[in-house]
């Protein structure tokens, strides 16, 4: 199931399926609890939530719950990431509140266990959270903490999400375009697949806003490259 999440993060969702599928025939239930969390995790998020199959992931991260649930403490990472998955469902079915709970429960866990590598995550969520509750300084705040945990051995994955997302909230237009660029050249060091499709959409919408002929042909290029991305997307 690692191999499937590698070949999901590059967007080759047939091959991803095939692994999972076999990891699932392979692996006993009973005697192989540790390793059917991760594949339920790497399914729930890496697969299903990526292509926004929110019934499917929201089987699989079920499924995790139930194992986790018979003995939490030998598990605190998979719950967190297990939180993470479950708050971004809830984020895509607007129960705010609801996501709100499990996002924080998932940042504390992470700041109690030290979990950094998940920390960039739980923030980019939580932004979005806060975007929907209409408080800008929440936003910034979540958003510079994500950014600040990859500086310290966070995943550097969202990088792109959290920059793109501070360019939306942006005002100022020098620092709206800063911040694109930004996002734009942190996707093309690293992203997942289908993060490298929302950033470079959004990056356009943001830059035809302005009916400048510049920023235009710069926004309508990062709109072709999203929809050569998309047109080559494998699942």
């Amino acid at each position: 199931y690692n191999q499937a999440a590698v070949y999901a993060y590059l967007g080759q969702f047939p091959a991803a399926r095939a692994n999972l599928n076999e990891a699932l025939e392979l692996l006993d239930p009973i005697q192989h609890s540790r390793q059917m969390i991760e594949l339920n995790l790497y399914w729930g998020y890496d697969f299903s939530s990526a292509l926004k199959d929110w019934a499917d992931a929201r089987m699989r991260f079920q499924t995790a719950k139930e194992i986790i649930d018979r003995q939490p403490e030998y598990y605190p990472e998979e719950r967190a990431r297990l939180l993470i998955g479950q708050g971004q469902l809830e984020l895509a079915d607007q129960n705010w509140l609801l996501a709100k709970k499990l996002l924080i429960e998932a940042k504390e866990l992470i700041e109690e266990r030290q979990l950094s590598w998940w920390a960039p995550a739980v923030h980019y969520y939580l932004s979005l959270v806060r975007a929907e509750e209409m408080d800008l300084l929440a936003v910034k705040e979540e958003l510079a903490q994500g950014l600040a945990q990859i500086e310290q051995s966070g995943c550097p994955d969202y990088m792109p999400l959290l920059l793109i997302q501070l360019a939306e909230i942006e005002t100022d237009i020098v620092n709206r375009l800063d911040r694109i660029n930004e996002a734009v050249f942190a996707l093309k060091k690293r992203a997942r697949y289908v993060d490298r499709i929302i950033c470079l959409r959004k990056a356009s919408e943001l830059l035809l806003e302005y009916g400048s002929n510049e920023l235009e042909g710069i926004g309508n290029r990062f709109l072709i490259e999203a929809k050569e991305l998309e047109s080559t997307l494998d699942f």
